[in-house]
């Protein structure tokens, strides 16, 4: 095999292109406007409007739970969210994971940050209330923080750094943040005048409401997320403001604990849905007729999914002669309908056409079928190490009937694992059902786990 000539005109031209494809294809959100106008495409604009309409028709302290799986666009869709309502609201989003690692993340941490990014918030828009009552409020950050700020005139302004400390600190020093939640957990209704006084005060000058959106408590483990919105729900929405609140869905399978969300937030639960490739009734007939991806390919997926997801992928590639027909079809299927899953595959691919780039110097190298089988072996791999008998039990089970059985708390659990890490797949299009994640599908194949 001849050497890679580094010299070649068209090899570093395609291999820029594939590096840049694998930056735009990173996992992070489109948090930022101009990301949003590079790369969003329409999807579920229902239920952006939706939200809008309902926060904006509900009482100005109404608390509203939003939940859907990991990597189906919540983050993306609350950040166009806040952009939408700024100009009637003073709207904040913000992700509890600037502040803490997940492990951390309590109520009383979740209320504090509320409190640190409003001011921060009006900080960043300039927005001066009253100087005596914005020195108490710095001076009583700063000394529950322990931050040094008699340097600083707080008459004149401290400015964004103050707040870039205090969330690095936040971030960095764990026994702060275990004082904060000794001390306001005893006396929470401290806390949370401070956050109303806090809003009060954008609100006099601003004459905007309040509304606050905090991302990635989806993220938090089940037994972590049970035990804030179980145990503290109430303090949670003691705010006299609209708050939005995104929680894993695995939670919302716990019938006493949805229950009770609903009633207090006063049946105000929002599901972002991922998009179906199949409808359930065809996903049924097809259940042991095919063993192979291929196979299960050449059954048609729904075209307005397949829209979809071709377009964002096609849009994050910005040249679709970087990939084949057969290849873009392949990742579209083993995604799911999760755009996550579909960023993850092709950016893996991305990162592996690259390698022939470099094997076939001066060849127009796309990203291939096989390419793609590549990436989903590693991925499924990956992807099968924490699982144990048990779940690839409830895996086969749900495979067959769509539904999940439980015969005692230990399938629960292992269930509710299973749908938080994407191994289990929910649709909500029409019909409330389930299927396993697509290479979860080939494992159990390859284990001869399935009756065909």
């Amino acid at each position: 095999m001849s050497s890679p000539n580094p010299e070649s005109a068209s090899t570093p031209d395609r291999r820029a292109q594939f590096k840049q494809a694998y930056r735009n294809l990173q996992l992070s959100p489109l948090l930022k406007p101009e990301e949003r106008a590079r790369f969003k495409v329409e999807y579920n604009e229902g239920l952006l409007d939706d939200l809008e309409q309902k926060i904006d028709f509900a009482d100005r302290d109404s608390k509203t739970i939003f939940t859907g799986h990991q990597g189906c666009g919540k983050s993306t869709l609350l950040a166009e969210l806040s952009a939408r309502l700024s100009d009637e609201y003073f709207s904040v989003f913000f992700s509890i994971a600037d502040f803490m690692e997940r492990s951390d993340i309590d109520h009383v941490k979740i209320l504090f940050a509320i409190a640190v990014q409003l001011l921060a918030t009006a900080e960043r828009e300039q927005i001066r209330f009253d100087a005596s009552e914005r020195e108490i409020l710095y001076d009583w950050l700063a000394t529950k923080t322990k931050i040094e700020t008699d340097s600083i005139s707080m008459q004149g302004g401290i400015g964004i750094d103050f707040f870039k400390t205090i969330q690095a600190k936040l971030q960095a020093d764990r026994n702060m943040r275990l004082e904060i939640k000794q001390e306001f957990e005893r006396n929470i209704s401290e806390l949370i005048a401070q956050i109303d006084r806090i809003a009060m005060l954008i609100e006099k000058t601003t004459q905007k409401e309040v509304i606050v959106m905090i991302d990635d408590l989806d993220k938090l483990d089940t037994a972590r997320a049970r035990e804030i919105f179980a145990d503290h729900v109430k303090a949670l929405l003691q705010p006299g403001f609209r708050v939005v609140y995104t929680i894993p869905i695995a939670l919302l399978r716990e019938l006493d604990l949805r229950r009770g969300l609903e009633l207090e937030t006063n049946d105000s639960i929002e599901f972002m849905q991922v998009s179906k490739l199949y409808d359930r009734e065809t996903t049924l007939a097809r259940r042991g007729e095919e063993r192979t991806a291929k196979e299960r390919l050449a059954i048609e997926p729904l075209p307005g999914t397949v829209k979809t997801l071709s377009d964002v992928l096609l849009k994050r590639l910005e040249d679709p002669d970087l990939i084949d027909i057969q290849a873009q079809k392949l990742i579209i299927f083993y995604s799911g309908g999760v755009l996550r899953e579909l960023i993850r595959i092709a950016s893996a691919c991305c990162f592996e056409a690259n390698k022939e780039v470099r094997l076939r110097p001066g060849e127009a190298v796309r990203i291939t079928a096989e390419m793609v089988d590549r990436v989903v072996v590693e991925l499924r791999n990956n992807m099968t190490t924490p699982l144990d008998y048990g779940h690839t039990q409830i895996l086969v089970q749900i495979y067959h009937e769509l539904t999940p059985k439980h015969e005692n708390d230990d399938g629960q659990q292992r269930f509710l694992d299973l749908l938080h890490g994407l191994y289990v797949l929910e649709y909500r299009n029409g019909d409330l059902w389930y299927d396993v994640h697509p290479m979860m599908v080939d494992l159990l194949h390859r284990r001869g786990l399935l009756l065909v």
